[in-house]
């Protein structure tokens, strides 16, 4: 049954990323009704509350010459391909997003590099949550 909704109801997204791009790939959650997949120069895409939670399986990426990315994906582990972590904070809440990263042709691991997406996204369409964790103000 599991495999069956995993099947069915995980909808595939279609991403179009910028040519030659290598890096991480952010879905934030925003208030839209379709999707935005073609991915900006910082790497963010927005997707509805629905495909935040309904989205489970590995996603189609192409850039924006058509060339096929899926080889070059890497994914959170082998069960699980998204990541979903709650970046912390725009006016006391959270954002949440889906992530994945794109790696170079030739590498199979690439090196971390600290991205910060609440300073790239846009704050009109982001949807805010309530922080899960209490965070001490200094």
């Amino acid at each position: 049954m599991i495999g069956f909704n995993f099947h069915f109801y995980s909808p595939t997204l279609k991403i179009i990323v910028p040519t030659n791009y290598t890096g991480e790939i952010n879905l934030v959650v925003a208030n839209i009704d379709d999707n935005i997949l073609n991915v900006d120069e910082d790497r963010i895409g927005y997707i509805n509350e629905m495909t935040f939670d309904k989205t489970y399986r590995k996603p189609i990426v192409i850039d924006r010459n058509g060339n096929d990315l899926s080889k070059q994906l890497k994914g959170f582990n082998n069960l699980i391909f998204w990541t979903n972590p709650e970046h912390c904070c725009i006016q006391l809440n959270a954002i949440k997003s889906l992530n994945f990263e794109i790696l170079p042709q030739d590498k199979t691991e690439n090196p971390f590099k600290f991205f910060e997406v609440t300073k790239h996204i846009d704050r009109k369409i982001t949807k805010l949550f309530p922080l899960k964790r209490k965070y001490k103000s200094k």
